[in-house]
């Protein structure tokens, strides 16, 4: 399905663009999408792991698109991991109070937005910083953009697409040599 429902909601993205759906047609398809992967994760009863991974999910400050996120949510529970889904624009100070109660040994988030007062590098070395014991995995559009190049530090392993970050997931240890992008 993800080899319909991506490429499908590229394209409405883009038809929004060019003003051949208006908004409220975006979201309203956006959102049917939604419930779909909300229900599917809801449905997943997979085998229970000897060693489960704890994953944190999250959107950064004023980033809104999750349907990708919340994917890879359904991906990391159907392989039978913990899931803490933070959803959509969690500011960085969340992150901090919820790794107290559970440190995430993976972080997973998205960049679909240059943020406003911190580049995406300087974002990645304070997640990095923050964060030196779990294993943090990246997308979004930022990352594949022109405008700069940017250096992953050490723990922080960069994904372009659904594919690739399941290759990353069903590495069993998550070693960073698992996957490298092209």
């Amino acid at each position: 399905s993800e080899k319909i429902v991506f490429p499908f909601m590229r394209q409405i993205g883009n038809m929004w663009q060019v003003g051949m759906i208006n908004p409220a047609q975006e979201h309203f398809i956006s959102n049917l999408v939604r419930q779909k992967i909300i229900v599917g994760i809801d449905g997943l009863f997979p085998e229970p792991l000897a060693n489960p991974k704890t994953f944190l999910l999250f959107l950064p400050s004023n980033e809104l698109h999750e349907l990708g996120l919340l994917y890879c949510n359904f991906l990391v529970k159907a392989k039978g991991h913990k899931c803490l889904y933070l959803g959509q624009s969690v500011p960085f100070d969340d992150l901090l109070s919820v790794a107290d109660i559970m440190p995430p040994e993976v972080i997973v988030t998205t960049l679909t937005n240059l943020m406003d007062g911190i580049s995406v590098q300087e974002y990645l070395i304070k997640l990095s910083n923050t964060f030196q014991n779990s294993k943090i995995l990246v997308s979004g559009r930022v990352f594949f953009s022109e405008n700069e190049a940017i250096e992953l530090p050490k723990n922080v392993i960069l994904f372009e697409s659904h594919e690739q970050f399941k290759n990353v997931l069903h590495s069993v240890n998550f070693a960073f040599n698992a996957y490298k992008p092209n």
